[in-house]
């Protein structure tokens, strides 16, 4: 029977002792660690904490609220009945952007319930009339399916988020990114020159962080070389274009 041990210390662990975490055992002490479980302190990081999805919707909602609290007045005030209404429904929608700043549930599923139902009315608008709609209606859903489903959004609202959807929102955002920048760069340095030496340079450092056995593990290597290839190749694309120029 092979003995076990603690990937980041190396003590001996007997199965009552060790704490696996993905693929990987580590003693107690060590599994604490926010280096190690990292994807722990990344949940813990946005538990209950707002997105930026979570303030406009709040700040809009209070405008929306109170906007609805003047036209109801105005229209009490002067006979406007026809008004009522559609001041009721401006306040309602704002009462849903302030309900998901506070973190109600219920509110997050009426706001993106909104969101769709804009969504389809700015759809329907657009192909009867104003084609250019079509592209706010997309967008639209996009933000529904995001308030539903986007892991800071859901960590927001206290709603568990699996381990594997954790790391794939941590590597997008904290995983070598001066790798994943690289290559951002180097595409720019087809148009602008001498950025393709900046992403050379960014690529090589990024490369050299690579270390899929540190805690938190340093990927991107694929990002790494793309940054460099890049770099390289916009460089020559520039210092050819300044021979032919001066030839």
């Amino acid at each position: 029977m092979n003995a076990l041990t603690c990937r980041r210390c190396g003590v001996f662990l007997t199965e009552g002792s060790l704490v696996r975490l993905d693929s990987a055992v580590f003693c107690a002490a060590c599994a604490q660690r926010p280096d190690v479980d990292y994807l722990e302190a990344y949940r813990l990081k946005y538990w209950g904490r707002r997105d930026g999805w979570a303030w406009l919707f709040g700040v809009v909602g209070v405008l929306q609220v109170v906007s609805g609290l003047v036209a109801l007045v105005e229209a009490v005030t002067r006979n406007r009945w026809g008004q009522l209404v559609s001041a009721a429904i401006l306040g309602a929608v704002g009462a849903v952007g302030v309900g998901y700043w506070f973190g109600l549930r219920a509110a997050r599923w009426l706001q993106a319930g909104l969101l769709v139902v804009g969504g389809l009315f700015l759809l329907l608008v657009g192909v009867t009339s104003q084609p250019a709609l079509s592209v706010s209606a997309l967008f639209s859903v996009a933000i529904a399916a995001t308030v539903l489903s986007g892991v800071h959004s859901r960590l927001f609202f206290k709603l568990d988020v699996p381990r594997e959807r954790l790391r794939k929102a941590w590597e997008l955002e904290h995983d070598n990114r001066l790798a994943r920048q690289s290559v951002l760069v180097g595409a720019l340095g087809f148009v602008v020159p001498l950025l393709g030496l900046v992403a050379l340079r960014m690529g090589v450092v990024g490369l050299r962080r690579v270390d899929p056995g540190a805690f938190p593990p340093v990927g991107r290597k694929r990002d790494a070389i793309a940054g460099i290839v890049l770099g390289v190749v916009t460089t020559g694309e520039w210092l050819a274009i300044a021979v032919l120029s001066f030839s």
